[in-house]
């Protein structure tokens, strides 16, 4: 009988079933930026495209680049450099 009233009436236990796209509900959102992984210079080595967690919040939030410069041969070689 519910499911008879929602298609006559627009409503399901009293409540209204049509979106109000006036009036949008918003969220936080439920986890950090995540960074784009991309090859940027060719190398074949995924390089990542991002947002520092602490610069979101502010005016500055500009994306950074984390190039992938770890080097296999190197016995302590740094992942990436800014």
């Amino acid at each position: 009988m519910d499911l008879v009233s929602y298609f006559i009436h627009g409503t399901l236990n009293g409540y209204s079933m049509t979106p109000d796209i006036n009036n949008p509900m918003t969220l936080p959102p439920s986890t950090l930026s995540q960074p784009i992984p991309l090859d940027v210079d060719g190398d074949m080595k995924i390089d990542l495209l991002g947002i520092t967690p602490g610069s979101q919040d502010g005016s500055d939030s500009t994306f950074q680049l984390w190039q992938n410069v770890w080097n296999a041969s190197a016995p302590h070689s740094k992942l990436f450099s800014m």
